[in-house]
């Protein structure tokens, strides 16, 4: 079958293959997003006088059979079709004759790979948002179990006060619920139809994108149909960014993990089943995973960077450079979900060894403690830390678990606040089951 550009020559292999890409792949993943676009255009069509309501409902059978096709696996995009938007309309016009030719009426590749691309991700972020507030529930479920749990804490790697496993484990569940409100934010910027601003001009029909905005459920029209084209890469940007946060969040756990479960520390203990071992030393456990997932933050980073610099320089209009984005922002997603659900499994098994824990909290981490007690009695702080510290070898031990329980000001191992903590991770299983119901809607509406 033709390209849809196809003007009657025949193009070089090689140019083909290289501006092709990797897109037909790409787009096999999202069918179902560009025929949701191609069902609400053919509605519009429709609207406007364009087609019948007979064909109109023949267009929206053969669309909804392809989705069905897809999901047998029995609907393949092919180097050869160039991309699914190719694939789809060649099908329309193989089954439907002329009919299916009407469908590219007033639009094209360009706002039609923008909405399926919006849609896809409006999806995924709703699942990755899903998975992050349960990821943060165990979190929380672990800072609760070890809340007055005593384990030193660092800085300069170097043992500094005295803190606790409710401290250490809650902090990343308070980061994944800041992190979530980028994603959020990232979800409202695209959340903006794009369809019907065709190549970046308009088109000199009476279209009615608020109609098709509508129907695929979008919160408005992006207005401008030029800022459309403009915002190819700068969206995708913005997600990258909210997803490379997360990992960010998760490569700062696994790293302290790998450092806390050092036969030299010991305060963390892996399941067996979660750990690889060497092919030369027996007695070997590796923590891999969480070495990966550090490694993998750094890739996510990547993604982000490629995707800033794809559009700085270039002419306000569509540009093919934007084609690779769409990569990106696939790969970004994608390794994101695979490592929170590996996290989801491992924040299941992870274990403080209590006993390790204990001992490490030595006299000297108390040393601020003592510091302050003497401030307590009227000496001069700055005196008080001299004090202390021309006595360190004289301090006596402190009993640790005392010691957590009595810092209790906002945020201290006393008092950290977890239950308010749960009810903030409670509004935004509220928020994404809200959003989730309103998509299913939607597509329910938009296939009926």
């Amino acid at each position: 079958m033709a390209q849809l550009w196809h003007k009657g020559y025949s193009i070089n292999k090689e140019v083909l293959a290289f501006t092709v890409g990797n897109d037909y792949a790409l787009d096999q993943v999202m069918i179902k997003h560009d025929v949701y676009g191609s069902i609400a255009q053919a509605a519009m069509l429709k609207k406007i006088g364009v087609i019948t309501t007979k064909e109109f409902k023949t267009l929206q059978t053969a669309l909804k059979k392809i989705i069905i096709l897809w999901e047998d696996g029995k609907f393949i995009v092919k180097p050869a079709d160039e991309d699914g938007h190719t694939a789809i309309e060649n099908y329309l016009v193989k089954q439907l004759g002329d009919l299916g030719k009407k469908i590219h009426t007033a639009r094209s590749r360009n706002d039609q790979v923008v909405t399926m691309t919006r849609l896809y991700t409006k999806e995924r972020i709703l699942d990755l948002y899903n998975l992050t507030i349960n990821l943060a529930d165990n979190f929380l479920t672990l800072a609760k179990d070890n809340e007055f749990v005593p384990m030193p804490g660092y800085t300069h790697m170097q043992r500094a006060m005295p803190t606790s496993g409710g401290v250490w484990f809650d902090q990343f569940a308070e980061a994944l619920l800041d992190d979530l409100q980028l994603l959020k934010t990232a979800y409202h910027y695209n959340d903006m139809s794009p369809l019907g601003s065709a190549a970046g001009f308009g088109v000199n029909m009476k279209i009615d994108r608020a109609y098709t905005a509508k129907l695929l459920g979008f919160s408005k029209v992006q207005n401008n149909t030029l800022y459309v084209s403009y915002t190819r890469g700068k969206i995708e940007a913005v997600i990258l960014f909210a997803v490379n946060q997360l990992m960010q969040t998760l490569a700062k756990f696994s790293n302290d993990v790998l450092i806390f479960s050092m036969s030299e520390t010991g305060f963390v203990e892996l399941p067996q089943e979660f750990c690889t071992g060497s092919s030369l030393m027996p007695q070997k456990k590796n923590g891999d995973v969480f070495e990966l997932t550090r490694g993998k933050a750094n890739v996510s980073l990547g993604y982000l960077i490629s995707t800033i610099e794809m559009q700085n320089v270039l002419l306000s209009g569509y540009n093919r450079d934007s084609q690779l984005t769409k990569d990106l922002l696939c790969k970004g997603l994608d390794l994101y979900e695979n490592t929170v659900k590996v996290m989801l499994a491992l924040t299941k098994g992870i274990t403080l060894n209590k006993t390790k824990c204990l001992a490490a909290c030595t006299p000297e981490i108390f040393a601020t403690d003592y510091a302050l007690d003497l401030v307590k009695h009227g000496m001069p702080f700055r005196d008080a830390y001299r004090h202390v510290s021309n006595s360190l070898d004289e301090l006596e031990q402190i009993d640790p678990v005392n010691n957590i329980r009595q810092k209790t000001h906002l945020g201290a191992s006393g008092n950290l606040q977890l239950n308010q903590i749960k009810q903030a991770a409670q509004l935004e299983k509220t928020w994404v089951k809200s959003e989730t119901n309103k998509w299913v809607k939607t597509i329910n509406t938009l296939l009926k």
